[in-house]
């Protein structure tokens, strides 16, 4: 009886199960990549999209206070007050809004790249 025949088959299996978990490590390190790419890009895009919110926060915070003045003046109506404070308002909570998908995307990125 041939007993290296068995020994060859042995290897073959044992580099053909190498082989294949080399196939699966590599396609792992690829998903890796295109995840944290992604998620680098998700923290960049939520970052600009919260300073663009501040930015617009500032700007109905400046209005609301130019029409505060000019209604305290009597130069306004009521309307025009409450609609400077509403804008301001919701320049509030789109800013907060952004912050917390600020803060997602940070999570996201950090459990992408193993950052906690």
């Amino acid at each position: 009886m041939f007993v290296g025949g068995q020994g060859v088959a042995e290897r073959r299996g044992a580099q053909a199960a190498v082989d294949a978990a080399n196939v699966e490590l590599a396609q792992a390190e690829q998903d890796l990549e295109v995840a944290t790419a992604s998620a680098v890009a998700n923290h960049r895009a939520a970052a600009a999209s919260a300073e663009a919110r501040k930015v617009a926060l500032d700007a109905a915070g400046d209005a609301f206070a130019d029409v505060d003045a000019r209604y305290q003046a009597g130069l306004v109506s009521l309307t025009d007050w409450l609609d400077a404070r509403r804008a301001r308002d919701a320049a509030a909570v789109s800013l907060a809004l952004a912050e917390a998908g600020l803060g997602a995307a940070l999570a996201e990125l950090e459990a992408t790249t193993g950052v906690y």
